[in-house]
């Protein structure tokens, strides 16, 4: 796994970015994702119907083997298993937050951010709709030149010589870092 940072804000989500080197075929191989997470109120209680929509969609969407699994090999009801889903869960549990996970206190709100976006999501694509607010403008830049050039090829010595570069423009904003990336978020996020 490589280096995810936070690259930026725009409105009510984060913008990160995750950049690795990897040996491939005996030559340095760049890579890069982006992940995009809105911020939800992760207090929120949203109604028992809402969560039990979310539980049965699920049910519908997974094999048979998941299923079986989840009815502890047929020992409970689909309305058992239902029913203790639904008691278990908060409003957090119905969000995918898997690629922006994290739990903070803002303005008095305990907010998380579902992801709504990864992979190979071009981010420049939101910075164009909307104002984004870079952690570093210089970096988001080089950061955006080594994905178009090198993404899953091999990096030379002028792209290595650029990612430290990036690297130490957003060390300060290291995605588990924690307070610079949530002072940013604080100061930045609209909601």
């Amino acid at each position: 796994m490589g280096k995810k940072y936070l690259l930026g804000i725009i409105d009510n989500s984060i913008v990160l970015g995750e950049i690795e080197i990897r040996t491939w075929n005996g030559y340095p191989e760049f890579s890069a994702m982006f992940d995009v997470g809105e911020a939800f109120d992760a207090d929120y209680q949203n109604d028992e119907e809402n969560i039990r929509e979310y539980y049965t969609n699920l049910w519908e969407d997974v094999d048979d083997a998941a299923k079986v699994k989840w009815t502890s090999d047929c020992s409970i009801t689909f309305n058992d298993w239902l029913e203790e889903a639904v008691s278990n869960s908060t409003y957090r549990d119905t969000k995918d937050c898997s690629c922006t996970d994290l739990e903070m206190d803002f303005n008095g709100t305990t907010i998380n951010f579902e992801t709504v976006s990864c992979g190979q999501c071009d981010v420049r694509e939101y910075s164009t709709f909307y104002k984004m607010q870079y952690t570093n403008r210089k970096a988001f830049k080089m950061f955006m030149y080594l994905w178009d050039t090198y993404h899953l090829k091999e990096i030379d010595e002028d792209g290595m010589n650029d990612l430290k570069i990036v690297e130490e423009l957003l060390k300060n904003y290291e995605w588990n870092d924690g307070k610079s990336v949530e002072t940013f978020i604080k100061n930045h996020l609209e909601m």
